[in-house]
């Protein structure tokens, strides 16, 4: 369809009309979000706010996963260090950050913001399997080339990210989800055996917001003091109502 575009008209700064003709001589005019614009916006505005914030006075932060995409994640980090040297000694509120993707997991930025934030505040990061061996560089080497991975392979896989995220950073947390199958912490005191989810009823082909809606739930939890397996099993309550059919 894109190459059949004859035209694209912006529309203030948050709206795109695109001009598509068809073989039958149809047109049709196809309004679409202008992204770009108004996450940068809205991203901008952010960095702003966390420039004049106390974070004596604040418990958590979430730096959600469209602030990647908005080319100002790095400059909200480095203005989030800032504001963290500034809080009293002894307190660090927590800050979680979301890999959201396999993309911005592959990516230098997060990993950048837990290498800056993980001494100023307490860390917290959340995703699922495949974004959190990636996030730690542990997705490549053992996979086979010739055919699927068997469910021991994919297993131990998974294994050894989770201990090595112990080993190497024991200040951050990390929520793990995996599928159907269960949610894993890490966190100083070690690796969790797994606890069970909330399966839902039928899967839907797309599951967009899953994630957000199990960081929502379980962070929930967090902030009301509620144990790791509560707060697991509150996030995928919420994550399992976007994925059911019913």
């Amino acid at each position: 369809m894109e190459g059949n575009i004859v035209a694209t008209k912006e529309v203030g700064r948050t709206l795109r009309v695109h001009i598509i003709p068809t073989e039958t001589g149809d047109i049709f005019m196809v309004a679409s979000p202008s992204f770009k614009d108004s996450c940068d916006l809205h991203a901008q505005a952010t960095v702003d706010a966390i420039r004049q914030k106390d974070f004596n006075n604040v418990s958590m932060l979430m730096l959600g996963g469209y602030f990647h995409h908005s080319g100002k994640y790095d400059e909200l980090v480095d203005v989030l260090v800032e504001r963290l040297k500034l809080v009293d000694q002894g307190r660090k509120p927590t800050i979680v950050l979301t890999a959201a993707c396999n993309q911005i997991a592959d990516g230098h930025s997060i990993k950048t913001a837990i290498t800056k934030l993980k001494d100023l505040a307490n860390v917290v990061a959340l995703a699922n399997a495949g974004e959190f061996r990636r996030l730690l560089g542990k997705d490549k080497d053992w996979r086979p080339t010739d055919r699927k991975p068997t469910d021991e392979e994919y297993q131990r896989a998974n294994e050894r990210a989770l201990n090595y995220a112990h080993r190497k950073l024991p200040e951050v947390k990390f929520v793990v989800t995996n599928g159907e199958k269960a949610i894993h912490i890490v966190c100083r005191r070690g690796v969790s055996n797994g606890y069970e989810i909330c399966r839902p009823i039928g899967i839907v082909d797309n599951t967009v917001g899953a994630g957000d809606a199990f960081a929502g739930g379980y962070l929930l939890g967090l902030q009301h003091a509620l144990s790791e397996p509560q707060g697991g099993r509150l996030g995928s309550v919420a994550a399992s109502k976007v994925k059911s059919t019913k």
